[in-house]
């Protein structure tokens, strides 16, 4: 803190400086739009950030990369080499941003720093799971596949055409004793069962969405387990498959 003779030779510095020009006076406007410029950036980057990190949540629910968690240490392994990494690197750093400027708002307005990024990161995190549950990604991506959102076709197309190690992921159109007939993105797959195959929670119907792990040789696969996706999910059908509901046939490949 100023002293009272300090805080008065500081104003008088001051005053002498604005008097020689040495310092230029500033309007309350000026302060008014760098403020609000500044807020405007803040929110920017703060959408922009929001939107890849409800993408990446959303990426890793639909296309059923999460549910490799629940196979244990070898669907673990293969979940981490499914992360899009470079969405994931962007998001942080957008993330990183947003803290970083949180501060000025702490330091204007006097707030405590553990208030201020604590508000700001549950905020974010909270921000992109809603989002990642809405229909706007599935709505983005069927735009982006039917030409009428030419921005989002990078992101479609990288996506959406990502493997996942040894794994398969689509909807079972019959299903036997011993093998089952699976719809991928590009193609009809033959699913094999051993004893050891493990099916979860339960053991899937026509219909139902899966993510098939185990080894896959050409257009078959060998299950080491099958586990059901949540398929009420409205967008999945868009992006990650191609099959006109309305009349049961079989769509091809969009053009990019």
């Amino acid at each position: 803190m100023i002293e009272p003779n300090n805080k008065k030779d500081f104003i008088e510095e001051t005053l002498k400086k604005i008097t020689e020009r040495k310092i230029a006076m500033r309007s309350k406007s000026y302060f008014v739009l760098r403020a609000a410029a500044f807020i405007g950036v803040a929110l920017l980057i703060a959408a922009i950030t929001l939107f890849l990190a409800s993408l990446f949540l959303y990426y890793l629910r639909v296309s059923g990369a999460s549910s490799l968690l629940r196979i244990g240490p070898e669907g673990f392994s293969d979940f981490l080499r499914a992360l899009p990494l470079w969405l994931l690197a962007i998001g942080l750093f957008g993330l990183g941003i947003v803290l970083f400027l949180s501060l000025h708002f702490r330091l204007t307005f006097k707030k405590p720093l553990a208030l201020t990024l604590g508000g700001v990161l549950i905020g974010m995190v909270a921000g992109s799971f809603a989002l990642s549950y809405i229909p706007l990604h599935g709505s983005i991506f069927n735009a982006a596949k039917e030409g009428r959102a030419p921005f989002a076709t990078p992101l479609h197309r990288m996506l959406v055409n990502r493997e996942i190690p040894h794994a398969m992921v689509g909807e079972v159109l019959e299903i036997r004793e011993k093998d089952m007939t699976l719809l991928t993105i590009a193609e009809q797959v033959e699913v094999g069962f051993e004893d050891e195959t493990v099916f979860l929670p339960e053991r899937p119907f026509a219909g139902d969405t899966v993510i098939i792990h185990g080894e896959i040789e050409g257009s078959s696969i060998i299950a080491d387990a099958v586990v059901k996706v949540d398929h009420a999910i409205g967008e999945f059908r868009g992006p990650f498959f191609r099959r006109d509901m309305r009349s049961e046939r079989m769509l091809p490949p969009p053009a990019y």
